[in-house]
């Protein structure tokens, strides 16, 4: 299992998806990435019992930057790939009016 200290290097590479997954198996990761939109360092939470503060890292993308869709969450590992999550991304004007049904409905698509 991996050591989440940040100088044993687990990251997770935000980028936009890519239909061929297999590209992340030899890929170098960089911020010069076609795709790249982002990356997050992983570390234990320092404050596991103050909820508040408990939380793995974090990051932003931005809305002029980065346009609404599917996103790869890259799991890497002494830079390499272990994991891959499909997520997508709203942009605010596509969740603003909708009822917490309907919120709650897109989260469970």
């Amino acid at each position: 299992m991996p050591d989440t200290d940040a100088e044993y290097g687990l990251r997770v590479w935000i980028l936009r998806h890519r239909d061929d997954q297999e590209y992340y198996n030899s890929c170098k990761f960089s911020d010069l990435m076609p795709g790249f939109a982002n990356y997050c360092d992983l570390h234990y939470p320092a404050d596991a019992d103050n909820s508040d503060e408990w939380s793995w890292g974090e990051f932003y993308l931005h809305s002029e930057e980065c346009e609404p869709g599917y996103y790869d969450f890259v799991f890497t590992y002494d830079g390499k790939a272990i994991a891959t999550l499909l997520t997508r991304f709203y942009g605010v004007a596509e969740l603003s009016g909708k009822s917490d049904e309907e919120l709650e409905k897109l989260m469970h698509e």
